[in-house]
């Protein structure tokens, strides 16, 4: 019988600190690498290339983790050093759309005025989803930690790269399109389809989702299927954080929000 083994990941050998300069737990830190550099291999993030094969006179960006504790455990995201590089970079190359508190309480409102559900998502890794322009071709040098000579050759919308955003909500938007959503000339971060009337806006990689009972689960599926979506409760009588806000729904007829406490 065949046995499948684990790919293996080198994650080094050095320590992790927070911005701050605190110490992590070693062990923890080397599982975070080792989660995140897994996560760039599932999602096909990069590919290794030798440095003799580069262009001459090619850009490359170094790279680095950010580490901070989420819960028990230590989260390790790399990230590319390109915003502190000076490059030379049309404005609308690098625009994404600011969410407006407009389209989340049109959607509040027509949650209430039919009496639906508002379902909550969080996409995870949400940058990782969307591929680089066609013909783009960025290198990148690995984390110190990782590094074993050899370069990156950046294939998805790494965190840190200047028109990440950008090609997120590109991606994200042909996504919905295929489930028949139409996103607003006037607030691009909300979408609607005609057919049930479904509303969905979006702060970032965060959705909120109304629909009719019937249709609510189905569309939660479909939207599941396109990207690595985490769905939390349905907006209820807890508060619940977007747009800098913090909201909850104690019945059916009323929703209630307050100033995001700051800890």
């Amino acid at each position: 019988d065949s046995v499948t083994e684990e790919f293996e990941i080198f994650v080094g050998s050095a320590g992790g600190w927070t911005e701050d300069g605190k110490e992590l737990p070693f062990l923890k830190v080397l599982a975070g690498r080792k989660k995140e550099l897994n996560s760039w291999r599932t999602f096909g993030v990069v590919t290794e290339v030798s440095p003799d094969t580069v262009p001459a006179g090619a850009q490359i960006y170094g790279t680095r983790f950010l580490y901070r504790m989420k819960g028990e455990d230590v989260k390790a995201r790399i990230v590319v050093q390109q915003l502190k590089t000076r490059t030379k970079a049309n404005w609308i190359d690098v625009f994404a759309a600011c969410p407006t508190s407009a389209a989340n309480r049109i959607l509040l409102w027509w949650s209430m005025y039919h009496g639906w559900t508002v379902a909550e998502g969080d996409v995870s890794t949400a940058f990782l989803h969307a591929p680089l322009d066609p013909g783009t071709c960025i290198f990148l040098r690995p984390p110190a930690e990782v590094n074993q000579g050899f370069l990156w050759c950046l294939h998805k919308a790494a965190y840190g790269l200047r028109q990440a955003p950008r090609l997120w909500q590109e991606w994200y938007a042909t996504q919905l399109e295929t489930l028949h959503f139409v996103r607003s000339p006037s607030d691009p971060q909300l979408y609607y389809r005609s057919a049930d009337g479904a509303l969905i806006t979006t702060r970032a990689d965060d959705l909120r989702v109304t629909a009719d009972a019937w249709t609510l689960p189905r569309l939660k599926a479909d939207i599941s299927k396109l990207m690595t979506i985490r769905w939390e409760n349905e907006l209820g009588p807890d508060w619940s954080k977007f747009l800098g806000c913090e909201w909850r729904r104690p019945d059916i007829h009323h929703y209630q929000l307050r100033p995001q406490k700051c800890h």
